[in-house]
């Protein structure tokens, strides 16, 4: 039996789940979806984004390093070879492709349990992923990790949440505007529409009925021991800058928010 962990790039299982992984006793498919390469002429953060071929490198490096973390766990990827959003226009049929792939898993392998991720950033990679995983596969086996480094964000948690009607006891302070504003992941962003969407999401929240009728669910979250989550996400080593700003930074992140959680949608 195979626990499976849908990854929509080739860093999101790692980067969310490290701490999972290093404590897992058993079999583990990491299924990434967005994995194709394609020629292209992207400048700056965006061409480090589409250099599958080195991210596919530092995959693997960071699967091994899991490997060699702990030994009780056997991990299988696939390269599922579906295009990145940045390589798609409006017009590419992506669900079909996602769906076959996922019915592909499901009549494949014995698979006892489903990660997903939640969808949190408003990744739209990543909303697909979570909108047809809830579809294919039984929803009493799945759960739904928090999607790493968006979920350091309070801001991006507390909108998704939202999104998805599940009750919640924490709110949104001017802080989380604040620190959603300077994070170094949102710095291709232009700035008008950055700040159009933090106030967005903040306002949408506050007039977010937070009663009785809102679906409940259960966290699970993990310490995540910053030292060694870093010996595993470091290895994504042209991700750093565009996604951390430095490896100083990232140490930093790591230290603020040093667990991994994942949630159980109650029926």
């Amino acid at each position: 039996m195979y626990s499976l962990i849908l990854s929509p790039h080739l860093d999101d299982a790692l980067y969310s789940m490290s701490s999972f992984l290093c404590n897992h006793y058993g079999d583990v498919i990491i299924a990434t979806l967005f994995t194709r390469e394609v020629d292209n002429d992207y400048q700056g953060h965006y061409a480090l984004y589409a250099d599958m071929k080195t991210r596919k490198k530092e995959d693997l490096s960071a699967i091994k390093k899991i490997e060699e973390m702990n030994m009780h766990i056997r991990i299988k990827i696939l390269y599922l070879d579906l295009p990145d959003q940045i390589f798609r226009n409006k017009l590419t049929n992506i669900e079909e492709p996602i769906y076959d792939t996922f019915h592909n898993l499901h009549n494949t392998y014995e698979i006892s349990a489903i990660y997903c991720p939640l969808g949190i950033g408003k990744h739209y990679d990543h909303i697909l992923t979570h909108n047809i995983c809830k579809e294919i596969f039984d929803a009493n086996k799945t759960f739904f990790y928090y999607d790493y480094p968006y979920c350091t964000l309070n801001l991006n948690v507390q909108t998704r949440l939202n999104q998805l009607g599940l009750k919640q006891s924490d709110t949104i302070h001017c802080s989380d505007m604040y620190n959603h504003y300077v994070c170094p992941m949102y710095s291709s962003t232009p700035f008008l529409f950055r700040i159009f969407n933090i106030l967005w999401d903040s306002l949408a929240g506050c007039f977010q009925c937070n009663g009785d009728d809102k679906t409940k669910f259960t966290t699970y979250s993990y310490y995540a021991i910053p030292e060694d989550k870093y010996k595993i996400i470091s290895r994504y080593s042209s991700q750093v800058k565009p996604i951390f700003q430095d490896a100083t930074n990232l140490k930093y992140i790591l230290r603020t928010y040093n667990k991994e959680c994942y949630i159980k949608i109650h029926s």
